[in-house]
């Protein structure tokens, strides 16, 4: 429908599009605003109210209760014994009867009725001490307000009870004045019941037990309010909320309700406002407010389409030349509009193209002229290459075919079927790689073996890719052909120097376990003979040698242990240069982690604290592995055995510059970097024999361990300070 609208009503539709969605936006702003800021004024209103109410309500119990001081004041001991003559005090108190209106009471120490007013037949010296109010203003001995309760003094009536608690000279509880309320009556309580807000809302009052005291509706007092759960806003007031909401009551009616405590009393007065009449001003002013927007939108619209009605006029006059423009002869082509805004500059544009393309088409003619002398110049090109090309038809015909290809296809195969040249049976052909190329439009390679006249084998490499148009469609293929003999040939001579290398290298392992066997055997049975006879001299000749004697034999005999323990370490320098690498995935952390144990074994009176990451994996050889990490460990466990401070070695893993370092970190003695070139070298010391045990040659060990495993190990050390051995794994 859009396609057939003209372009002035697009633009005035795209206007006035514009417009709505903007005022919209703004409709929706303004009215969300104004409602969060009614809901506001209403709710901070109505705590005013509902506070305004409280405040009123505690001045008048604070009244009620001044009443009651005040009549105890002038009740005399006597009292509690002369029933009568109480009887006489209480009637004479109007001030108090007309506050109270379901009466007055005096109440012994004990609980008993002493006198009531107005008088009732047969009720002295009933026992009421079961009262809520009056156990709580004998216990505190404070006045006290209660809660509602039934009257038995007018039966059946709700009424609350205000309590003076009345004490002899010696500070005992000598009587209870009270004045009951009746909730049902005309008093100062239910006058509040008849306040309203707006036209539905009112207030009430409950207790924190959830009765209600005063309410609108009288059949609602002395029973609860609402179930817990019922009205989230109620439950927060009956913990202790005061402030106002919006709330859901336990009739299902949305209301905004107000909470304010009492500070006489443990009363709250609420107050409820009908959440349909308290917006209701608002949703008014929404729907005058869409009305008006409506409107406003017609009237934008017609403006809008009358406005691009008559700035679309040279427009429409441009579309209407360029419709009949190819019945237009060369100077009628032009347009003839001469204004300053855009549409002028469109005209000149129109006009400065309608010349370049005359332009153009006396270049492209002189271009058609020369495309035989281009052709030309192209085929040059491609039979200059060195690899044979084909260019081959859906059905793979050949429909080009340069001189390179011609001789590795022995001859001609111009306007031939490629699977007739190469003696197919059909023209299926399966592993054909422009077949292949024809089906997912990919770029496919294949290598066949042909035979020579002389009974030599050629190596061939076909590589194919589809040629499309201009629409993307496959049209033809494009194979290109190349001898790869002689790289063939250099890839067996290579082959074949690698498995002599292989058999070289095996005899000269060979050759290496021959003489490591040969050096252990030899070396070690006159090592075995030293050892042996310098037990013999210190068993039989000890104390015949003097000081320096005994020195020398002692020397003797740990040189040898030393030699023995030199030629361990060879061994396994060997053994670590030839063993065959076994990967798996290995828990580096549990290894480490045993290591240091077997450690903290050995020397239990050290102090060495061991912080190893948990679970550093890496695919290892496990029984190289355990040598690298119990080398790098023992070394760190030797160097800070002469820490001042607790010494302290660590096991980790880190990402840096891209690739994954494990380290193995200690505070020890650290050395000192220009000397760390000697490190991995076999039999090379950084400190003395009589400082550090060692051979010098477990770090070159762990160095041709993680060069086995295609990593590299560096070290970063400083003197006195510790040192940190980083290495790297293979992928």
């Amino acid at each position: 429908m859009m396609k057939s609208l003209s372009m002035k009503s697009k633009m005035a539709l795209a206007v006035s599009a514009l417009f709505v969605v903007a005022f919209a936006v703004m409709a929706l702003f303004t009215i969300s605003y104004f409602e969060r800021e009614s809901r506001k004024n209403i709710f901070s209103q109505q705590f005013a109210l509902s506070t305004s109410f409280a405040d009123d309500l505690d001045d008048k119990l604070r009244i009620a209760q001044r009443a009651l001081l005040a009549g105890s004041a002038r009740i005399s001991p006597d009292f509690a014994e002369n029933a009568d003559k109480a009887q006489g005090f209480l009637d004479n108190r109007p001030t108090l009867l007309s506050i109270f209106d379901n009466g007055i009471f005096l109440i012994s120490r004990d609980g008993k009725l002493i006198a009531e007013s107005p008088y009732l037949p047969n009720r002295r010296g009933r026992d009421i001490s079961f009262r809520a109010f009056y156990q709580k203003t004998a216990a505190s001995g404070k006045p006290h307000i209660s809660d509602p309760y039934i009257s038995t003094h007018n039966p059946g009536k709700p009424a609350v009870m205000l309590t003076v608690p009345l004490f002899d000279s010696h500070g005992a509880l000598m009587a209870i004045l009270g004045g009951s309320i009746n909730l049902l009556g005309e008093n100062m309580l239910q006058e509040a019941a008849d306040l309203r807000i707006g036209k539905t809302g009112y207030f009430y009052v409950f207790c924190e037990d959830r009765t209600i005291i005063v309410h609108p509706d009288r059949e609602r007092i002395m029973k609860p309010a609402a179930p817990p759960g019922a009205n989230k806003l109620f439950d927060r007031a009956v913990s202790g909320f005061e402030g106002s909401g919006e709330t859901v009551n336990s009739r299902g009616v949305r209301l905004l309700a107000s909470f304010k405590h009492l500070q006489t009393t443990e009363w709250i007065v609420a107050a409820n406002y009908p959440a349909a009449e308290a917006y209701a001003p608002l949703r008014r002013a929404e729907r005058y407010f869409i009305l008006a927007t409506m409107a406003g939108t017609a009237v934008v619209l017609f403006i809008v389409w009358l406005l691009m009605k008559r700035l679309t006029l040279p427009l429409a006059a441009i579309t209407r030349h360029v419709e009949a423009l190819p019945e237009k002869s060369a100077d009628g082509k032009r347009i003839e509009i001469d204004t300053d805004d855009e549409i002028g500059t469109l005209a000149r544009a129109f006009n400065t193209m309608i010349g370049t393309l005359d332009l153009q088409q006396g270049a492209l003619q002189q271009a058609v002229e020369q495309a035989r002398d281009e052709k030309a110049k192209s085929e040059a090109i491609i039979a200059a290459i060195g690899d044979g090309i084909s260019i081959q038809g859906l059905d793979f015909k050949v429909l080009y075919q340069n001189h390179a290809h011609q001789v590795l296809a022995k001859g001609s195969c111009l306007g031939d079927y490629c699977y007739e040249r190469y003696s197919h049976r059909d023209d299926v052909c399966p592993e054909c790689p422009l077949a292949l190329s024809f089906m997912d439009g990919r770029v496919h390679k294949l290598e066949k073996v042909y035979p020579l006249e002389d009974e030599k084998l050629t190596h061939i490499e076909i590589t194919a890719s589809p040629l499309r148009d201009g629409h993307g469609k496959i049209v033809a293929g494009i194979e290109l052909v190349r001898d790869v003999s002689q790289q063939k040939q250099a890839e067996a001579a290579v082959r074949n120097l690698n498995t002599q290398l292989e058999e070289r290298v095996k005899e000269r392992t060979a050759e290496l376990e021959s003489f490591c066997y040969t050096v252990s055997h030899d070396l070690r049975a006159p090592l075995r003979g030293i050892s042996g006879f310098c037990a013999m001299l210190r068993e039989d000749y000890e104390e015949r040698l003097y000081d320096a004697g005994r020195g020398y034999l002692g020397r003797i005999s740990a040189a040898a242990v030393r030699m023995g323990g030199l030629i361990d370490d060879l061994l396994d320098l060997a053994r670590v240069t030839r063993s065959e690498l076994r990967f798996e995935m290995i828990d580096l952390s549990r290894l480490a982690r045993t290591i240091a144990l077997e450690l903290q074994q050995l020397d239990p009176e050290r102090r060495v604290e061991f912080v190893i990451s948990a679970g550093v994996m890496a695919k290892v050889d496990r029984q190289l592995f355990q040598v690298a990490l119990e080398n790098l460990l023992g070394n760190a466990w030797k160097f800070t055995g002469r820490v001042t401070e607790e010494a302290r070695i660590e096991f980790g893993v880190c990402r840096c510059g891209g690739e994954k370092r494990y380290y193995v970190r200690d505070n020890g003695v650290g050395f000192d970097m220009s000397h760390a070139h000697k490190l991995f070298k076999p039999f090379q010391r950084l400190h003395a024999m009589n400082e550090f045990s060692g051979t010098g040659i477990g770090l070159a060990s762990v160095q041709r361990i993680v060069q086995r495993h295609g990593g590299r190990i560096w070290v970063e050390a400083e003197a006195g300070k510790g040192a940190s051995f980083y290495f790297t794994l293979g992928a």
